[in-house]
């Protein structure tokens, strides 16, 4: 196995995490948050009655936020993880 750089990868998963969530937060926006939330619901098999709230950007900016940076540690993580089994296997 060869090393990869934890910076970057930490970065990578932030982005792509991060990402999901800008995502999700543009459909509150759009006001299809709620259809898609039923649907993914739906395709699970789960009958919950959540509603989804207003959209408020003081709210989205954070959930992106703090998803970005809670993927760039599990992608930090991962790499240091990743980095010291491929120094065993040498």
């Amino acid at each position: 196995m060869r090393p990869i750089n934890t910076m970057k990868t930490g970065l990578a998963t932030g982005a792509m995490l991060g990402l999901l969530h800008l995502v999700w937060a543009s459909l509150v926006a759009a006001g299809w948050g709620q259809a898609v939330l039923d649907f993914i619901l739906r395709l699970h098999m789960l009958h919950f009655e959540y509603t989804v709230g207003p959209f408020a950007l003081a709210t989205a900016a954070a959930l992106v936020g703090l998803t970005a940076s809670i993927g760039f540690a599990m992608g930090l993580v991962f790499a240091l993880i990743w980095n010291g089994l491929a120094a065993r296997a040498d």
